[in-house]
């Protein structure tokens, strides 16, 4: 790789542009203006690697006493064609995104150079045009680096930076407020990790908080925060209120929103590979299910006095969780029958409630568009 670096110097109406260079090159084959071109192992521009953009320094090569004034500094690291703009933050900063809007690779070599005085400014995290696919590229691309010496102040950058250098082992409640501003590449790189056991949830309330499924994040999560401080005798009411959520939920997803839903292993169904739903204590917070979450919060719901069904008939979470387990697949199943076979439209269709399950059942359906051939056919489900 043949990194150079093009300072140019003024003094008075004066102007030089020196390449500093690893292995020399024919500047008109690359378009370059240059003056003087000077290898990196140089001694005499030392000096002018190192200096800093508005500094007057003294260039040896060049004639006179009069000290000259770098005015600008770019670095090219993988070809000639786009250089890394060093003249200042904002200029290093507007070249990356150019660099992005020409839809490039950002060098590994250039954040290895800077990233000790870059990535510890919180002026330049700070800046408006780092935006998220820029900051995803920056941070993983740091990821495997040296650790930086100090972090910045600002406390959304210096987590991401910390996850990168291996110094967050647990995620508490400040990084999950955080969780769906960090950008999806770097999610994924942490959930990687949290896979292998190497970062871990303080508890199973923040976990539910990172969970993209809003029947986790939100029912599950409410649910669990309010029964954490309620009497006994107060849970069948909560969990009544908890398993209306829950089903209007699961049908909004699966009809109207037209998804699959995946509520494994919270809600064992379809092709989990749990099948015994006794307790297991033993389990890592993120393959509970119900019984271990209401385990883990002490929730114990008296299904023999639970208003809940027209019939008693679950005598146990198990029980019940096996129940949600079949209303899922039902839902995944139905949802795909509610596309016309004509035209492909999803048809309009009339729910059943059930108060034997407390569950929805499509009843019937029907195509509404006007220009399909089964226009207003009613098809009937059992």
């Amino acid at each position: 790789m043949n990194k150079a670096m093009l300072c140019t110097l003024k003094r008075s109406k004066e102007v030089k542009n020196v390449l500093i260079i690893k292995n020399k090159i024919n500047p008109a084959e690359y378009n370059l203006a240059v003056d003087y071109q000077l290898q990196d192992t140089d001694p005499s521009i030392q000096h002018l690697i190192n200096s800093q953009t508005g500094q007057e320094i003294k260039v040896e090569f060049l004639d006179g006493d009069q000290k000259w004034k770098l005015s600008s500094k770019k670095m090219y690291i993988s070809n000639f064609d786009y250089a890394y703009d060093l003249s200042s933050l904002k200029d290093f900063i507007d070249s990356l995104i150019l660099f992005k809007a020409d839809d490039r690779e950002i060098d590994l070599e250039i954040i290895k150079m800077l990233k000790d005085d870059i990535f510890t400014a919180a002026a330049f995290w700070e800046n408006n045009n780092i935006d998220q696919d820029l900051t995803a590229e920056l941070i993983l691309k740091y990821w495997d680096l040296e650790a930086i010496p100090a972090y910045p102040k600002n406390d959304y950058y210096k987590m991401l930076l910390q996850f990168a250098d291996n110094k967050i082992k647990t995620i508490d409640q400040k990084t999950a407020d955080f969780w769906f501003d960090i950008p999806a590449e770097i999610r994924d790189k942490i959930t990687k990790l949290i896979n292998k056991g190497k970062i871990n949830f303080k508890n199973y309330a923040i976990y539910l908080q990172t969970r993209n499924q809003k029947i986790l994040n939100t029912v599950l999560f409410d649910f669990i925060t309010e029964a954490a401080d309620e009497e006994e005798e107060s849970l069948n009411n909560l969990f009544e209120k908890f398993h209306y959520e829950l089903i209007d939920e699961l049908t909004k997803y699966a009809l109207e929103k037209d998804n699959a839903i995946n509520l494994n292993p919270v809600i064992p169904h379809g092709d989990s590979a749990r099948s015994d739903l006794s307790l297991q204590a033993e389990l890592e917070m993120n393959n509970y299910s119900l019984i271990e979450v209401f385990d883990n919060y002490s929730i114990a719901i008296d299904f023999e006095n639970l208003n809940l069904f027209e019939e008693s008939q679950f005598k146990s979470l198990a029980e019940y969780l096996k129940s949600l387990g079949s209303q899922i697949e039902y839902l995944n199943q139905i949802r795909k029958k509610l596309r016309c076979d004509s035209c492909g439209q999803i048809m309009d269709y009339e729910l059943e409630y059930l108060q034997k399950n407390a569950v929805y059942k499509v009843k019937t359906a029907h195509c509404s568009n006007l220009e399909c051939d089964k226009f207003e056919q009613e098809i009937k489900f059992k």
